[in-house]
């Protein structure tokens, strides 16, 4: 794999720095390049962050629940049962 293709910007800055460690996978919506710091996972792919918030706001919300006990789960931690 390549380096990664994220760009940061430091505050009121135009200038742009890529973040440049080893990528680990490609966003699975633009293709880039995304090291582990970077990555997002959803729907068992993985994202860059702009296109992470465009998949859950546009696809991953619209598609309906398949298990409603496994997203609750998600949000709500499960109580300790060990004593």
């Amino acid at each position: 794999m390549s380096s990664c293709q994220i760009g940061y910007a430091a505050l009121r800055s135009v200038e742009v720095a890529p973040c440049g460690k080893r990528a680990v996978a490609n966003c699975a919506d633009c293709g880039s390049a995304i090291c582990s710091d970077c990555l997002f996972w959803c729907c068992e792919d993985s994202f860059c962050e702009r296109c992470y918030d465009f998949h859950v706001a546009y696809t991953c919300l619209k598609k309906p629940v398949q298990n409603a006990h496994n997203v609750l789960s998600i949000f709500r931690p499960t109580p300790d049962k060990t004593g």
